[in-house]
């Protein structure tokens, strides 16, 4: 429709069609030399358009709901195959979670204790709680291929019938053994491939079982027995199920192997307890009946030597003092292995006394001014003003006269050189530190005994203090002894809280040195010195 109005839009003239509401208008300027003096308005109405517009949303509407009720349709058994999938995954996930945890704790339970017997009871009841089943059975392997009944649950074997020991090649455990794998069948006494015997049989047609497994228990890659699980339901075991039983085996089989090596060790740990105290006993007792005749000897031979039954000459003497020389020897070497026998057997216990430094070294010296070779000297350097000490004197004497024994028996020439001194304030191991407390204060004595002898090569310093050990223990060896002095001296100085240190270099001479620490106390001479300045500063 068509109209033309002026500038107040009244209608000047119009087409004579009409045109359906509702509609739509567009208007275009008249122009009279350039000036507005009017519009031309056409019209069209919208109704055919809407038409057209409702058919077309009608059939997208239609084919919106068929697509909507074909996708709903359509995949509907799909998503329920997957929701049904996700529930069995989701109650598998599930069924294993306890599982692992159930057999977590029967693992737990299993470590708890190493008797074998007792590890053979929580094995087959913990697994007869984990799978439901009426019975089940551990059995371990013989030398001579056949399987022994350790422990059961839920019913006893027999052991009138034999029950208790399968032939080998004859039941399902044998055959799990044989094969290295679990085997299962729902019905075992119609299961060809599983060899019974007539008692077998009898067995399960009177307990009822038909289905039975068996797999077998691996320690260490070597087969150690086999456990059985029977129940009279006709079970079939599906894969997941033989391999958890299959895990539970092989952490049975290492508590079995666990329980198993700790009897060993038990039993190893007695049989060296009896043998150390049969020979700690033998030692003893051959060590004190060795000295009482020994002593007899050397009496004896002293008193020919002295004279006391007679004249003897000059060649004699010397004979004499060889047999005693050696007598000594052989008496050291009895001692020795008596204390060294008395420190494993008894354990020696320290005895503290006070006693002079000095005199102590004094006596010791004096005792080897004599019986040293012509090609050895000894000598000794120790300071005159050593105070009192007081610590046990007879294991410190006992210290240092093996020191010296063993430097003397390893030099055939040369020098043994034996030093001693006092250290104030000082512990083993501890900085330099007065302590006084009265007229005492503690410090350590330090005893060196240097030699110019074969000497010890550094990869022996390990040794050199175990007992019965000698660097050269072959029977050619060149220097005799029990290899106990070091032995001794190492054990007395720990006693005393002392230690021994060593250095040496082979074909070159050894230096001992061992500090123990110790309450001193000053001399006599030293007290009666400040007792006197005492008296002069209050007059």
């Amino acid at each position: 429709m068509r109209r033309i109005v002026d500038l107040e839009g009244v209608v000047i003239a119009e087409s004579v069609e009409a045109i359906a509401e509702p509609s739509m208008w567009r208007s275009r300027d008249i122009l009279d030399a350039g000036v507005k003096v009017g519009e031309i308005r056409i019209g069209r109405s919208l109704r055919p358009l809407l038409y057209q517009t409702a058919g077309v949303g009608l059939v997208a509407a239609m084919l919106g709901l068929c697509v909507f009720v074909a996708m709903r349709v359509l995949p509907l058994r799909t998503l329920n195959r997957a929701l049904a999938e996700n529930a069995k995954l989701y109650d598998e996930t599930e069924r294993r979670r306890r599982e692992a945890e159930a057999l977590a704790r029967v693992v737990r339970s299993l470590t708890a204790t190493l008797d074998m017997g007792a590890v053979g009871e929580r094995i087959v009841t913990s697994v007869r709680e984990l799978f439901g089943v009426k019975a089940s059975t551990l059995r371990l392997l013989q030398p001579d291929g056949s399987l022994r009944a350790l422990a059961s649950a839920g019913e006893a074997f027999s052991t009138r019938s034999g029950e208790d020991v399968l032939v080998a090649g004859t039941g399902l455990a044998s055959v799990a053994v044989a094969e290295g794998r679990p085997i299962w069948s729902a019905d075992v006494l119609n299961e060809s491939k599983v060899p019974l015997t007539a008692e077998m049989r009898d067995h399960q047609l009177r307990s009822g079982n038909r289905s039975m497994i068996a797999v077998p228990l691996r320690a260490r890659d070597k087969i150690i027995g086999a456990i059985a699980l029977s129940d009279q339901t006709g079970r079939m075991y599906s894969d997941s199920e033989v391999a958890l039983v299959q895990t539970f085996a092989d952490q049975a089989a290492l508590a079995l192997e666990n329980a198993r090596l700790y009897e060993e060790m038990v039993k190893l740990a007695a049989d060296l307890s009896r043998s150390n105290k049969v020979k700690d006993e033998f030692l003893s007792v051959m060590s004190h009946e060795l000295r009482t005749p020994l002593n007899v000897v050397m009496g004896y031979v002293g008193m020919i030597k002295d004279g006391m039954l007679g004249e003897i000459n000059p060649e004699q003497e010397k004979a004499l003092e060889k047999v005693l020389t050696r007598a000594r020897d052989q008496l050291g070497m009895i001692n020795s292995v008596l204390q060294a026998t008395l420190l494993e057997a008894e354990g020696a216990k320290m005895e503290s006394n006070e006693f002079s430094l000095r005199e102590f070294l004094e006596e010791l010296r004096s005792a080897y001014d004599l019986h040293l070779g012509t090609e050895l000297t000894m000598d000794w350097y120790y300071p005159s003003d050593l105070p009192a000490v007081k610590t046990d004197r007879e294991k410190l004497k006992q210290i240092l006269q093996n020191l010296i024994d063993n430097a003397i028996k390893f030099t055939e020439k040369g020098n043994v050189t034996v030093s001693a001194r006092y250290l104030n304030g000082s512990r083993v191991g501890e900085s330099s530190r007065r302590q006084e407390k009265g007229d005492s204060q503690n410090g350590v004595v330090e005893l060196k005994v240097s030699d110019t002898g074969v000497g010890i090569a550094k990869e022996h310093f390990s040794v050199i203090f175990e007992r019965f050990r000698q660097v050269d223990s072959s029977e050619t060896r060149r220097y005799g002894g029990v290899g106990i002095g070091l032995y001794v001296v190492k054990k007395f100085t720990e006693l005393l809280g002392g230690k021994v240190e060593v250095q040496s270099e082979a074909a070159k001479g050894s230096t001992f040195t061992v500090t123990i620490p110790c309450e001193s106390y000053r001399s006599a001479a030293s007290q009666q010195r400040l007792r006197a300045e005492g008296r002069e500063s209050n007059a």
